[in-house]
């Protein structure tokens, strides 16, 4: 419907401000919008929102020739009878600029209204520039625009006491709401020039007409014409020349030509106008065939939102409609908000002059708070309606459904919800809202029970009624009478009271003790109450770190956000209390909880024990020098004589948020240990917690020269020294926690800005003293620690988690009165320390085979080994025995002498001998399939381990009356003197004899290492070759060492061999016989050594997990690889397999041998 005849103007607007705060776990069917907006789905409404405010509206395009159209954007804005047949239509403008200033005068603080410059896109209606061709009263100028006709036609004139006598385009065209937007224009002076900085950084060229004086003033008119430099103006979407030109072509319901604003230089009768074809000509302004196309500039500050009619909304072409602020129409929430799952149900009321004309009760979310015209650029996530209303039902109740887009943020602050009354019209009408007005459903939201700094604490709810009890979060914090005090959370986050410090402000949550304000006094600075709380309550019921952790409050005068509080009482400023009282403002703060009125309100009791009582505001009564501000049992605003001790003390203060570690949910635990079953910090939607604060005095490290380890059933020992200077000995460490973080904890950053989350969280040790009850007078301790990591937690240390060491005072509940609950007292700790390494122990070794010296020859330093988790290589050291005693022995072996040998092993990284308490963590050492004694094993300083195999006696030399063993003839197969295999002889001699590897004694063993000599009757053999089916559908062996004198690998040597993994072959080997690796299904990769010359057929034939092939050898020919040598191999992931060769020359060489070889062609041969 229109509003033109039902509008009224000078009505004040009032703004129903009944706020609340709150959070939501919404899920539901999304309605969204266009642009500006969140997630788009479907909409219910009518209405295609594009956004807040007119910020997605483009400005024109630059014409690229001059018989191009004007391009830009359209805003639908009035009612015209353009065409004369007696019935208004809507008129459609073009944006020739979607934001600006430039028509604007400053303010006293230099700023300017922000507006959108609007030209009508059609001839409106006909009108001569002046009507008898002569200057008007006080002109010298007939074509003086402020003079002229044509100015009154669109204005209407009005009396020196601003009576409007004559009524203009402006009162047909517009309702009052629009006329209401419709900015005044004012630009005085305009010097044109090429530079873009000129006139408000407008880029026009100057037109050729040179007669007409182009610029023209504005003085405050509201609608205008435009001047010939507006129409010259390439950033308007016209063209610079004065020519004909497509883009200023306009039609009406005659001729097509407009008058401009522009007087013609040389002739005074003369006005500038636009001819039908575009160029800018001038017309004696008695001629009445020009007509008048009207500009205005649209206050911004004016338009809710904008929609789309046609187009897409931010691209050129589109069409829009405003909803315009109607501030003669107000809407309220009711008091009764209630919500059940994602649905909520809003009460309200419209009340206003205007409030018959709404149509609909509509629901508005946005990402940011409402501002007017949308300054801080908020994005719209969903609009709904939420009500049909007609002028008899102005009050009344809807529903609203959260989207799924919403589910698990937080309301107030990830989001803003607001609703509004609507008159909607029209498809192409201007709409009409009231002021958005929020609406904050209140509730605990669900959080993680424990974490860094305090962000799971929130702002309270706003009441929506003095019915409303107080609801939000609190704090435990300090003591009285040796039971923990509860405190409101009225601002979780808050720089009023301290310049730039971050605060949280608290306000006792009970009155504690009744006390007399002052003797006679009613100033806050000088009162008894003040000197009370700040000295005596303020060190006898705070710990020394909690005092220190408090801020001193300064706030010289009361906020605009603060409560209007009551007009009997002052405003009291802080001046660096610690402990003050609440003013009747801040008392009266919706923010804070509490009602904004005077009247009781159930948000403000508080009790004294289990009765309502009275409490003490720092507000001085004006009219009374001996009444203080009080709040009554009732919840009442009022007064009290400053000497009645029958108001009681309800402390409040600001909590350095800084000073804050971490905090944790009421009733979470942080004294049970972690262990493999211990489950992740959990979530709450409790509203009680307790404080961990910083204790500088407080330091925790690992000990000096231990490891944290980890031993083979999972448990982790920590040993930690701590120190602790704190003054009080109830702040004492008591337990060294462990926490684990899903990030790293950066310590240059307060808690509240830390970006990691604790996972989880565990006592590592309960400190006792040595009476065997807690301590709480260590004041430095060396200990060690034990925990295991939670079944739940996955990935790497230092890349996936993090675990901390922390040393604590948590506090314990040792009270024996049942409604004193001593945990939730504050607790105190350490910056937290990272633990980046964690070593796993080694508990058990085995030792390799030691071969006898050789007399005559260098003693062996070194030797091969392939126990889980040690070094490759061990060290050797010999000590030659001389009667009961020994010496290191240097420079050769002797003959026929006894020397003991000492292998010492090194841990490789990741593992350690040593465990967190610095002792071996070895249990079990074995040397040949033998238990080396306790006595033989020795952990060094350095955590290597030490271990002595035995004696050793080397050989006697033939002049030495000892006859020599024959050498055992070819063929014969013997078991090494170490028991660990069967050789057999291939070349006899005593000297440099050779023997084949034939079988392990051990058919279980996992790991096999083809050595390169072996001893057998005390002889040294070189082993040089693996024995066929030496190994074949072995079920254990995974890992393979060949030495480096071995040559060749038998037939079928290692085949079916389905666990063996990895295969490091000596350096020695030339030939891979057939089969040798046949179907090793586990095999990942091999590195063909430089010597081979032969592959057998069938290989490495059905190697499916074999994806990487080094090929360092140059002697492979076609003849020398047997069939179907690389079939099969790496079946798994034929697109993986990489096959490496010796050079680029060999790439193509290899790969077609290769892939005649079976080898995939889909796998990838490469230098």
């Amino acid at each position: 419907m229109g509003r033109k005849d039902v509008m009224k103007k000078g009505t004040a607007w009032l703004l129903a401000a009944t706020l609340l705060v709150g959070f939501l776990p919404i899920a539901g069917t999304p309605t969204t919008v266009q642009a500006q907006t969140g997630e788009a789905t479907e909409t219910t409404t009518a209405k295609n929102i594009a956004g807040l405010g007119t910020g997605m509206i483009a400005g024109p395009t630059v014409p690229s020739a001059d018989t191009d159209a004007w391009k830009g954007s359209y805003v639908y804005f009035g009612n015209y009878d353009a065409d004369g047949v007696g019935t208004a239509e809507p008129t459609k403008y073009r944006v020739l600029d979607a934001n600006t200033t430039r028509f604007s005068e400053a303010d006293d603080d230099g700023n300017k209204a922000e507006t959108m410059l609007l030209d009508s896109d059609k001839i409106l209606y006909y009108q001569k520039f002046d009507e008898d061709g002569k200057a008007n009263e006080g002109y010298t100028k007939a074509n003086d625009w402020a003079g002229s006709d044509v100015k009154v036609s669109l204005n209407g004139k009005t009396d020196g006491d601003g009576n409007k006598t004559q009524k203009g385009f402006i009162d047909e065209a517009f309702t009052t709401a629009e006329e209401s937007a419709i900015a005044q224009s004012t630009i005085a002076t305009h010097k044109l020039t090429t530079d873009s900085t000129a006139d408000g950084a407008v880029n026009v060229t100057s037109s050729t007409q040179d007669t007409f004086a182009n610029y023209v003033p504005l003085t405050g008119e509201k609608v205008f014409l435009l001047d010939a430099e507006d129409v010259s103006n390439n950033a308007y979407g016209y063209s610079t020349k004065d020519g004909s030109c497509g883009n200023r072509k306009k039609s009406g319901s005659e001729v097509g030509y407009w008058w401009l604003r522009s007087a013609d230089g040389d002739r005074v009768t003369n006005a500038g106008y636009v001819y039908l074809r575009g160029n800018i000509q001038s017309s004696d302004v008695s001629n009445s065939y020009p007509g008048v196309s009207p500009a205005l500039n649209l206050n911004l500050s004016s338009v809710i939102f904008t929609s789309v009619i046609s187009g897409i909304s931010g691209e050129t072409g589109a069409e829009y409609k405003l909803t315009l602020k109607d501030s003669d129409m107000s809407i309220a929430p009711g008091s009764s908000v209630t919500k059940s799952g994602n649905t909520v149900t809003i009460p309200y009321t419209i009340s206003g002059t205007n409030s018959g004309n709404a149509t609909q009760v509509s629901v508005l979310v946005l990402d940011k708070e409402y501002t007017a015209g949308n300054t801080n650029e908020a994005k719209v996530l969903d609009y709904q309606k939420l009500n049909d209303v007609n002028s008899t039902s102005t009050s009344g109740s809807g529903t609203y459904t959260f989207p799924d887009s919403l589910s698990g943020k937080v309301a107030g602050t990830d989001y803003h919800v607001y609703i509004l009354a609507e008159d909607v019209n029209d498809e192409k009408e201007t709409d009409y809202a009231s002021e958005p007005v929020e609406i904050h459903l209140w509730e605990a939201p669900t959080v993680s029970a424990m974490n860094f700094g305090t962000d799971n604490i929130i702002d309270p709810a706003v009441p929506l009624s003095t019915d409303d009890k107080w609801t939000g979060c609190y704090v435990y914090y300090g003591n009285y009478n040796r039971s923990p005090v509860k405190y409101r959370v009225l601002d979780a986050e808050t720089t009023d009271f301290s310049g730039s410090t971050k605060t949280m402000l608290l306000d006792c949550d009970s009155v504690l003790e009744k006390r007399a304000f002052d003797a006679k006094s009613n100033v806050w600075d000088s009162s008894e109450i003040n000197t009370y709380l700040n000295g005596e309550f303020l060190t006898g019921n705070f710990s020394k770190l909690e005092q220190d952790s408090i801020v001193a409050s300064t706030k010289a005068n009361a906020n605009a956000s603060d409560g209007k509080g009551w007009s009997a009482l002052d405003y009291a400023a802080l001046a660096g209390d610690k402990i003050f009282l609440l003013d009747a403002k801040e008392a009266t703060r919706i923010s804070y909880g509490y009602s904004d009125t005077d009247d009781s309100a159930d948000n403000r009791i508080k009790n004294l024990g289990s009765s309502a009582a009275n409490w003490w505001l720092r507000s001085a009564a004006h009219d009374y020098g001996n009444y203080a501000g009080c709040v009554r049992s009732d919840g009442n605003v009022s007064r009290h004589d400053v000497s009645n001790g029958y108001p009681g003390v309800s402390p409040a203060l600001n909590l350095n948020l800084s000073s804050v570690i971490l905090t944790s949910a009421n009733g979470a635990s942080k004294s049970s240990p972690l262990t493999s079953e211990s489950g992740a910090v959990g979530t709450t939607t409790g509203t009680e917690w307790k404080l961990t604060l910083k204790d500088s005095g407080k330091k925790v490290s690992l000990t000096e020269e231990r490891n944290v380890t980890k031993a083979s059933d999972g448990t982790i020992t920590v040993p930690y020294t701590y120190t602790d200077t704190s003054a009080d000995d109830a702040e004492k460490v008591n337990q060294v926690s462990i926490m684990i973080a899903d990030k790293a904890y950066d310590s240059t950053k307060t808690a509240g800005e830390q970006e990691a989350k604790i996972l989880y969280y565990g006592a590592l040790d309960n400190i006792k003293n040595a009476e065997g009850t807690e301590s709480t007078v260590a004041e430095t301790k060396t200990g060690t620690g034990t925990f295991a990591l939670p079944s739940g937690l996955t990935g790497k240390l230092g890349t996936d988690y993090h675990i901390y060491l922390l040393a604590e005072h948590v506090s314990t509940d040792d009270s024996t009165t049942a409604d004193v609950n001593e945990a939730l007292n504050t607790d105190y700790a350490s910056e937290p320390l990272e633990v980046t390494t964690i070593l796993d122990e080694i508990d058990t070794v085995a030792i390799p085979s030691v071969d006898t010296p050789t007399p005559e020859q260098a003693f062996v330093t070194e030797t091969t080994i392939s126990s889980t988790g040690v070094a490759e290589k061990a060290t050797l050291t010999w000590k030659k025995v001389i009667g009961d005693s020994e010496e290191k022995a240097t420079g050769n072996a002797e003959w026929k002498t006894t020397y003991n040998a000492y292998v010492t092993l090194t841990a490789v990284d990741g593992y350690t001998f040593k465990n967190a308490k610095g002792k071996a963590s070895v249990s079990g050492v074995s040397y040949n399939g033998t238990a080396v004694e306790k006595d033989k094993i020795t952990l060094n300083d350095d955590g290597t381990l030490t271990v002595c195999v035995g004696a050793f006696t080397t050989a006697t030399r033939k002049t030495d009356s000892v006859i020599a063993p024959d050498a055992p003839a070819v063929g014969t197969e013997s078991t090494s003197d170490d028991g660990t295999a069967t050789y057999k002889v291939t070349t006899s001699d005593l000297t440099n004899g050779a023997v084949t590897y034939v079988a392990p004694t051990n058919k279980k063993v996992t790991t096999v290492i083809i050595p390169d000599t072996v001893v057998i009757d005390g002889v040294t053999y070189k082993v040089t070759a693996v024995e066929k089916n030496a190994f074949k559908n072995n079920k254990y062996i995974k890992k393979l060492i060949i030495g480096n004198n071995v040559k060749t690998i038998g037939k079928s040597a290692f085949a079916g061999c389905k666990k063996l993994k990895t295969v490091k072959f000596g350096k020695s080997v030339t030939t891979i016989s057939d089969k040798a690796f046949y179907k090793c299904t586990a095999l990942t990769k091999i590195i063909i050594p430089s010597k081979v010359k032969t592959i057998g057929k069938e290989a490495f034939y059905g190697c499916k997990e074999l994806k990487s092939i080094n090929i360092k050898t140059k002697k492979l020919t076609a003849k020398k690889v047997g069939k179907d040598a690389f079939k099969g191999v790496g079946s798994k992931y034929y697109k993986k397999v990489v096959v490496k060769v010796p050079s680029k020359k060999y790439v193509n060489k290899y790969r077609k041998m290769l892939q005649s070889r079976g080898l995939s062609k889909k796998a990838k041969v490469k230098k």
